[in-house]
């Protein structure tokens, strides 16, 4: 694959955070691994989820790809250009075409703000329009284009008069106003009701197509992810465990640590007998090892060789890559 036709390609992409000790003090030696190797590539108008229990590094992973955080090493090319070596106002540039939906959006949207005033804000710090008057035709287009209408119900509406799903459609006018290229979109549905997600998600593949956009989807939720992902990479202590087409991954888990997940998602079946989950161990150390598999002290397949040697993603079926020493026997 050109690079031409990938949006986004990242390589080794690593975060560490120094691990406090007693007494409040700093080992330098003690690091946790938040995002550790990650090698992956978003090509443009693909959908790619991250999926993985909390604390995996998925958000860490996001916020340092859009460089709100400062990697510990590796690089992010978008478009083909590496982003870490880009000054302070090359990378206020480049935040046009690399965007975020926040999880929270009673959290990632001004209290104090209403409505068009949240987007307006937006068009005047990237210094989009020339006049007020074309500021409120901007506007008044990307409302209409999220759904929230009529729109003179919302113009002057605060966060607290709205919905938690009203108010999502506002972040994502706020991002989309920008006319990016590749967006983020960490859990945008979780904080929900069930009856409104359909309705976000379906805004989300809508823009897709419209504008061809590209998008990392983050969840812990893998029905969203089938619906919405072209491919899923699993997440697990800062590394990529397994990856490849959606259905492929569902249909076929190669990692215990996958099937694990899989086997977590209730059936509405009251007759199906709920059998435990294929895992060795609920306790897992905070990864801040140099080698061996980090899934070892869960996994129900594990050999001695899992302990000593990192294993890396590898093509068990085409377009599907696996890290396990052992994904045979499970």
């Amino acid at each position: 694959m050109s690079d031409n036709e990938l949006v986004l390609k990242v390589r080794n992409l690593k975060k560490y955070f120094p691990v406090k000790q007693k007494e409040g003090k700093r080992n330098k030696k003690a690091m946790l691994r938040a995002v550790d190797g990650l090698n992956f590539d978003v090509k443009r108008g693909e959908i790619l989820g991250f999926v993985g229990e909390s604390g995996c590094g998925k958000s860490t992973m996001s916020r340092t790809i859009l460089r709100l955080i400062s990697p510990t090493g590796g690089k992010v090319y978008h478009c083909g250009e590496d982003i870490a070596a880009m000054s302070d106002e090359e990378m206020r540039k480049r935040r046009r075409s690399m965007q975020m939906i926040f999880q929270d959006p009673f959290g990632s949207i001004n209290p104090r703000r209403s409505v068009s005033e949240t987007i307006r804000m937006v068009l005047k710090i990237h210094k989009i329009c020339d006049s007020r008057a074309e500021e409120d035709s901007v506007i008044r287009n990307i409302l209409e284009e999220v759904g929230l209408t009529p729109v003179e119900s919302y113009w002057d509406k605060f966060p607290a008069m709205m919905s938690g799903g009203q108010l999502q459609r506002v972040s994502m006018a706020r991002v989309l106003v920008l006319k990016p290229e590749f967006i983020i979109a960490d859990e945008p549905v979780s904080m929900l009701d069930v009856s409104v997600r359909i309705g976000i998600l379906d805004l989300l593949l809508s823009m897709r197509e419209k504008h061809n956009l590209s998008f990392i989807y983050i969840t812990h939720d893998l029905a969203t992810a089938r619906y919405v992902c072209d491919r899923i990479a699993i997440m697990y202590m800062g590394r990529i465990v397994e990856t490849g087409p959606t259905e492929e991954i569902l249909g076929n888990p190669q990692h215990p640590y996958t099937k694990a997940l899989i086997a977590a998602v209730p059936e509405p079946d009251p007759t199906r007998e709920i059998n435990e989950l294929p895992l060795k161990d609920w306790t897992a150390e905070v990864g801040g090892e140099d080698s061996g598999c980090r899934f070892y002290p869960r996994c129900p397949v594990g050999i001695d060789s899992c302990l000593l040697k990192t294993p890396i993603l590898t093509e068990t079926a085409e377009g599907h890559k696996t890290a396990c020493l052992s994904f045979d026997k499970l």
